[in-house]
């Protein structure tokens, strides 16, 4: 089997967050300084409906941040992943996850994936994207619903 050296692990800071990060730990054999994680944190100006005059966007923006950051750090704690070794970027999820890889020089991306049927369903839009953009290997961990 192949061995990656460097591997990305896109999480969404939900629940499911764990089931991605036991699959990318196994794949280190151990050696957590082989993981990079990153959380992509929509840009404010798309997440939140209202005027843009009202309220100050940059500090919304940087405070939206600074929680993900926080639970990010509080996520690669719990996986005892070292903190220089975490990312939170603002952007398009299927498009910043290809990017950071390539800046990082990572050999593999992994991701979570809900998929019902169809090949986009199947995967999701942002796995679908990322599968598309990325030049290195990705595999997508399917998340089990904990009904």
């Amino acid at each position: 089997m192949m061995s990656h050296k460097k591997i990305l692990v896109a999480v969404d800071l939900s629940k499911e967050s764990d089931q991605v990060l036991e699959t990318a730990c196994k794949l280190a054999d151990g050696d957590k300084s082989r993981l990079r994680l990153i959380f992509v944190l929509a840009p404010v100006m798309t997440s939140y409906p209202f005027a843009a005059g009202a309220v100050a966007l940059g500090d919304l923006q940087e405070q939206a941040t600074e929680s993900a950051e926080k639970k990010l750090r509080e996520l690669a704690d719990k996986f005892d992943i070292p903190a220089e070794n975490l990312d939170v970027v603002v952007g398009a999820p299927a498009s910043e996850i290809p990017a950071e890889a390539k800046q990082q020089q990572v050999d593999l991306i992994v991701l979570g994936s809900h998929g019902t049927s169809g090949w986009r369903v199947l995967l999701g839009s942002t796995a679908s994207g990322v599968l598309n953009a990325a030049d290195c290997d990705v595999l997508t961990v399917r998340i089990k619903s904990e009904d």
